[in-house]
């Protein structure tokens, strides 16, 4: 799995996604995983479509929600939040 992008926004059936380079985009909800939500990490996987002798097999990246990758992330920001209300 590889890393593709942070969900930060989902407003109006459009996602709005941090990708992993720092650069954003925005995507149409009906093209991410169902169930998906804001702070999910989305990964993408490659599956095979058809395999051909001659040719080989033809991939196409499929997004995926990365929950041990999400999970990390939300203890991250929490920690970032404890030490910020400590420091108050």
């Amino acid at each position: 799995m590889k890393r593709f992008a942070i969900i930060d926004a989902i407003h109006d059936g459009v996602a709005r996604l941090e990708l992993a380079d720092g650069g954003w985009t925005e995507l149409p909800l009906q093209r991410l995983p169902a169930g998906c939500r804001e702070g999910d990490v989305l990964a993408t996987v490659e599956t095979v479509v058809k395999a051909d002798a001659q040719t080989g097999p033809d991939w196409i990246p499929e997004l995926v929600v990365d929950r041990e990758a999400t999970a990390a992330a939300a203890r991250r920001i929490r920690a970032k939040l404890n030490r910020l209300r400590e420091e108050r």
